[in-house]
């Protein structure tokens, strides 16, 4: 099989992810399968002579999302002749003839009007997952949640879309001396963690709202990880409000590399998002040993299973009272975090990988 796996978002944080870990799995694989990775630029290591992955360079700048987009991508595809083209986002190639699959994650850009940074991209991104939806071969998502919208909102039968788990890095475990790390982020010992964006469905101005009623505020400060966005006032806002300035940390950006070492420190991790088509943070905190309170809404019950404190993301009591349930109950602490150990089990790149090549084949009609 000759495929050609879209990577020009290979050094995003969440697309990028998925892509860098398809890559590398695709090479340890026995099938017989030849990738060409098409990026902007060759950031992807070849293990060997041999490999598997072909690296094919886009050789001028080509914004995503964008017209150019649309006249560029053709043209590389076309060069290659791939059997199959793996679309790793909805932003597919709207006039190409060359058979390919589609990755839609969520449909957070296509019902989330606020997730996008205009009107301009929710329209765009309404045009283009309908559009990938319909073209696609077949379509792949992260969980049975979204592949339920997918199906209700993008007109399309259940035995189209795929759902195949993304997996976990492996350099996500438990700390034991995370000081370091805490230094370089001029982090307290004593914290509550979230990390993510900052987008209104993250819920972050409830995050903040819930730990102002919490009776151990003043034992632990709020840590909130993530790139800052400066549009969202209403948040620093609420923080002058409840006078909070000293309480609440932003660290802006963290490095990936230095994200086990965070997650292992804190003492509990937030994530009461009203909207998460797989939900990647709260399992990587349970990777690090750290007991988790989540929102029960969308996807993140069926992802986390019974090893998180669920409750309803808007109701600011239920999780003042988790967060206060969890720092005053070790014995409960323990237990999710030993439960959440057994369920990061269940999500590996290298069974998302092999899954993948399965559904090539089933594009293509391959008989195995």
């Amino acid at each position: 099989m000759k495929i050609l796996l879209d990577s020009r978002m290979i050094n995003n944080s969440g697309v990028g992810t998925y892509i860098r870990n398809l890559l590398k799995n695709y090479e340890k694989s026995n099938e017989n399968i030849y990738v060409y990775a098409l990026t902007n630029n060759s950031v992807y290591e070849i293990s060997g002579k041999k490999s598997k992955i072909e690296i094919v360079e886009v050789k001028y700048s080509t914004p995503i999302y964008s017209i150019r987009e649309q006249i560029v991508l053709p043209y590389y595809i076309n060069k290659i002749k791939p059997d199959l083209v793996h679309f790793p986002n909805f932003n597919v190639s709207y006039f190409l003839k060359t058979p390919f699959v589609v990755t839609i994650h969520d449909l957070i850009y296509y019902l989330h009007a606020d997730a996008c940074p205009n009107k301009i991209g929710y329209l765009y991104a309404r045009v283009m997952m309908k559009h990938a939806a319909r073209k696609a071969k077949l379509i792949i998502t992260d969980s049975m949640y979204s592949k339920k919208d997918i199906v209700q909102n993008l007109n399309v039968s259940e035995e189209k879309v795929h759902v195949i788990n993304p997996g976990i890095n492996k350099n996500y475990l438990h700390v034991e001396n995370s000081q370091n790390i805490l230094k370089k982020y001029k982090l307290p010992a004593n914290y509550i963690f979230y990390i993510g964006n900052h987008e209104p469905r993250k819920n972050i101005m409830g995050i903040i709202t819930a730990y102002s009623k919490s009776k151990y505020r003043n034992d632990y400060f709020l840590v909130i990880g993530g790139k800052k966005d400066l549009r969202r006032k209403d948040i620093y806002n609420i923080i002058e409000n409840l006078k909070l300035e000293k309480r609440v940390i932003f660290t802006d950006y963290i490095e990936e590399e230095d994200l086990p070492a965070i997650y292992s420190a804190a003492k509990l991790f937030i994530f009461p998002s009203f909207y998460e088509g797989f939900g990647l943070p709260p399992l990587e905190a349970m990777a690090c040993g750290t007991p988790v309170i989540s929102s029960n809404a969308s996807s993140l019950p069926e992802i986390l299973g019974d090893a998180s404190i669920f409750v309803n993301p808007t109701n600011i009591d239920e999780l003042t009272g988790a967060i206060d349930n969890i720092l005053n109950n070790k014995n409960l602490a323990d237990d999710l975090i030993k439960k959440g150990y057994e369920q990061v089990k269940k999500y590996s790149w290298d069974t998302a990988a092999i899954k993948t090549i399965d559904i090539y084949k089933n594009a293509l009609g391959y008989i195995k």
